[in-house]
């Protein structure tokens, strides 16, 4: 599968045995380390394992985000859930309303990409479940977060969350054989999507998320900045770009600090206002 070098699709799995199966399945090579997962790449697909859990995710994806130099973006969440007794084994599910359980904040990927998978909601928990908490949502434990910093860097038309049904809730866990054939059985209905989704964001208008030096330079001489405060800045000047097209208008934060103090006001402040499209 060849993709445009100006747009990469980045698939996101939890745990590494749903990362080897879709690695075998897309014929993805190893690539070196980024940070503390695992990433593999085959031309404009990569794929990251981050470990199981919203911190691990949540860790992995700003990581890779934060230093990505495609232009047009596409993020999916892809890995294996529990599913109400309604939803066969195998089952692929395209998350229209992903919610974290103990925040009760909720996400809305736009689902206007054409797919053949089923619709339903799902639920992050913080541990396993053995009961269903309702009798409609699937459930995981990481895609909260993983919307919630894709929310970040894209909009919400690019990212989406697909689960395979693994379980009813059960203790049993599921033989690798029945695994690899759940995955392989949704071979030709992902291809099908990544090929609308490879469509969909070759239609993108270019945006480069490069930010000029002297941009960056008047906004640190102006506010003394510390290094940490200058990187978290332009991780978020840079997501802001990719996201708008544009660089964000920062001159109403452009005055002189006397004080650490004012200082630290004034960049938590701007970190707030960058983030607040995307909230």
């Amino acid at each position: 599968m060849e993709y445009s070098k100006d747009h990469q699709i980045i698939l996101h799995c939890a745990l590494p045995v749903e990362a080897k199966l879709f690695v075998e399945l897309f014929d993805l090579d190893r690539v070196p380390p980024q940070g503390p997962f695992t990433s593999f790449s085959k031309g404009n697909l990569s794929l990251i394992c981050s470990g199981l859990g919203k911190i691990h995710t949540a860790a992995a994806l700003a990581s890779v985000l934060s230093t990505q130099r495609s232009t047009n973006l596409f993020l999916i969440n892809l890995g294996f859930s529990a599913a109400p007794p309604e939803f066969m084994l195998g089952t692929a599910v395209l998350m229209h309303k992903i919610t974290d359980q103990l925040t009760e904040r909720s996400y809305f990927p736009d689902m206007s990409i054409r797919h053949s998978f089923n619709e339903a909601s799902l639920i992050t928990v913080d541990q396993p479940a053995c009961t269903p908490p309702d009798n409609s949502s699937l459930v995981d434990m990481e895609a909260s977060a993983f919307c919630e910093v894709a929310n970040m860097y894209v909009p919400s038309s690019r990212f989406a969350v697909l689960k395979l049904v693994s379980d009813h809730f059960s203790d049993n866990r599921l033989q690798k054989k029945s695994i690899r054939e759940f995955v392989v059985q949704c071979k030709k209905p992902l291809e099908e999507y990544l090929k609308n989704v490879h469509s969909f964001i070759s239609s993108l208008p270019h945006k480069t998320e490069s930010v000029d030096a002297e941009y960056l330079h008047s906004i640190y001489s102006q506010l003394r900045l510390s290094v940490t405060q200058k990187i978290e800045l332009e991780r978020e000047i840079k997501a802001f770009k990719i996201r708008n097209g544009e660089p964000p208008s920062l001159t109403p934060f452009l005055v002189s600090t006397n004080s650490k103090h004012q200082q630290n006001q004034i960049h938590a402040r701007l970190i707030q206002v960058l983030r607040e499209d995307c909230a």
